[in-house]
């Protein structure tokens, strides 16, 4: 028997190995009927049920493996990342903790305990169970780029960026490794396009080097593909994002999708992300298929999307968290388009084109690209306010102590650099009675709260005009916006539904934009409202226009009695425009090639 078992638990690694998961679990369950309660083969069906998203299996198996070693650090481990997948991330912790504390080496158990203070918004927490675990293994990718994460979600993307590239140099097939440093240069200050488009480069030929064999055998296919399409006359769009609910994809999606229902576009969303709630409902509600592929790797996500005859495949995620760019790497449609959920190169020459507004680029904007351009004349975002939204009142200007002006942001802290803070620093100081209230996840982290503070002190700015607030449910967050008088953007990353609801709340949002596209969502959304006014191209106009507007604070009046109509009157026009423009795009090209 032990020598069919540990044959058995070969041919599951190899299985694994190769990519077929499933054989895998196959060989492993054979090992369960030959002894049922063998320690490696119990977690490692935990952990393949897993990787397929079975997390009912998944649970199965880890908990099995836990009531049968107790005090095991593998199984503690294993019904970890199983709560860590379901997002039940408070009692992930204390079993990472366990599994921590009976095997102090478990790399595995750091980095998942750094992942889990993350989610809690315990920054400085998961810094050092991160710095533990390279204690354990300096090279260990995994916790180099969460360390990396950590470092941006405390407001210093650079220190991230030198983190990533490090790692990189280390693990240059780790291909997530190049995306989250893509991802993390749109929020430095000083990035140029040599830097984005060298690293663009090298994503490119480490996912053309993983997946290049898989794009020839899905390929092979493609006659067929062709000649289907030539016999069906109904356009068939294709949208792939793990951010179809209650984010900002689904904000600004739900209008388009309507306007290409309405007119008899065949649509087809294909999420990265099992998660559901109204959002996902009403967008559900308007598509043809609804296509779960988190459980599907590259190649069978693409296969499917090639079964299904899509014309046209449109990327919401861009190197955003689970994206899902090596489908498109595999190149399934005949046409691929990168469009509203990302706002820089995605590196690939597979993606034809970025679709993006006019207003959002200058004449120089090409040269971050590696895909084409196309330009259009609609807003790059449209904005539908949830039920919820309508319901709460815009309030009167509060009354603060001495009439002191109250600035606000509400934005990631990971978009906080220095020049950023500099500028903040300079309207507090020169508006005597202001003060500045800060809100994200980050802020129920006692040091991070400490490190922005200091930045700020640094600048002479008493630590009493800060203040700091933790995330909220959504609709609290919004009537939250009462409380503050004018809304400070960030740069050179600034706001788009954060944008959106400040406004929606009657708050005017003060904003500096530059060359790159990820500095100009905030522009383009004030420029077709109407307020260009509030838009700055350097910090010096950006704090003049913040000081100007806290002197003559009555003059917003007239502003909040009319901004909800005037977005609500956008989202009508421009839907319309928009999706008979993307409708127009599709056909010419699809024609052309």
């Amino acid at each position: 028997m032990v020598s069919s078992v540990q044959t058995l638990l070969q041919e599951a690694t190899k299985h694994y190995e190769s990519g077929h998961i499933a054989k895998a679990i196959s060989s492993l369950l054979l090992v369960i009927e030959l002894e049922r309660n063998h320690h490696q083969a119990l977690n490692n069906l935990s952990f393949l049920y897993l990787r397929i998203a079975n997390t009912k299996q998944a649970l199965h198996y880890a908990q099995t493996a836990l009531r049968c070693y107790p005090k095991d650090s593998l199984s503690h481990l294993s019904l970890a990342n199983v709560h860590a997948e379901l997002g039940q991330i408070d009692s992930a912790y204390v079993l990472y903790k366990k599994a921590s504390e009976l095997d102090p080496n478990s790399i595995d158990s750091f980095i998942g305990l750094g992942m889990c203070s993350m989610k809690l918004g315990k920054v400085s927490e998961a810094i050092c169970f991160l710095q533990q675990t390279l204690k354990l293994n300096p090279s260990a990718h995994k916790a180099l780029n969460n360390l990396a994460l950590a470092l941006q979600q405390s407001g210093d993307a650079d220190s991230a960026n030198r983190l990533l590239n490090e790692a990189i140099v280390r693990h240059p097939q780790q291909i997530y490794l190049i995306s989250n440093a893509l991802m993390n240069q749109q929020y430095m200050s000083d990035v140029d396009s040599q830097e984005i488009i060298e690293l663009a480069k090298k994503y490119q030929q480490a996912i053309s080097s993983q997946l290049g064999r898989f794009k020839h055998e899905l390929h092979a296919n493609q006659l067929n593909k062709k000649t289907r399409r030539e016999h069906d006359k109904i356009l068939k769009i294709g949208f792939v994002s793990a951010d179809f609910y209650s984010h900002p994809i689904g904000f600004f999606l739900q209008s388009i999708l309507l306007e290409l229902k309405l007119k008899g576009i065949h649509i087809s969303l294909f999420s990265n992300n099992a998660y559901c709630d109204e959002i996902t409902k009403t967008l559900q509600s308007y598509v043809n298929d609804y296509c779960l592929i988190h459980q599907l790797n590259d190649y069978d996500a693409a296969q499917l999307i090639s079964e299904k005859g899509i014309d046209v495949l449109i990327d919401l995620s861009g190197h955003t968290a689970a994206n899902r760019l090596g489908v498109f790497a595999l190149k399934p449609c005949a046409l691929q388009i990168s469009w509203l959920g990302y706002f820089a190169t995605t590196g690939l020459k597979e993606v034809d084109l970025v679709w993006i507004s006019k207003q959002q680029i200058t004449p120089t904007s090409q040269t971050f690209f590696v895909e084409e351009i196309s330009a259009h004349e609609h807003p790059q975002f449209i904005y539908s306010a949830p039920n919820y939204a309508r319901q709460i009142a815009i309030k009167a200007r509060s009354q603060e102590p001495d009439d002191t002006v109250v600035f606000g942001c509400f934005n990631n802290v990971s978009k906080f650099n220095q020049t950023l803070i500099n500028t903040w620093s300079t309207i507090l100081n020169n508006v005597d009675k202001s003060r500045l209230v800060l809100k994200w996840k980050s802020f129920s982290d006692r040091e991070t709260r400490q490190k922005i503070t200091q930045r700020f002190i640094a600048n002479g700015v008493q630590p009493d005009k800060i203040e700091f607030r933790e995330a909220s449910p959504h609709e609290k967050m919004l009537a939250e916006y009462n409380d503050i008088d004018i809304a400070l953007d960030p740069f050179p990353f600034s706001g788009a539904l954060s944008t959106y609801e400040a406004l929606w709340m009657g708050k005017p949002v003060i904003t500096l934009y530059q060359e790159r596209p990820v500095s100009r969502q905030t522009f383009t959304i004030l420029r077709t409202l109407g307020y260009e006014k509030w838009c700055s191209q350097t910090p010096k106009e950006y704090i003049s226009i913040s000081i100007a507007l806290a002197k003559n604070m009555k003059q917003l009046d007239a502003f909040s009695k009319v901004i909800r109509a005037q977005i609500n009157d956008l989202q009508k026009q421009e839907s319309k425009a928009t999706a008979a423009s993307l409708i127009d795009l599709c056909q010419a090209r699809l024609s052309s090639s």
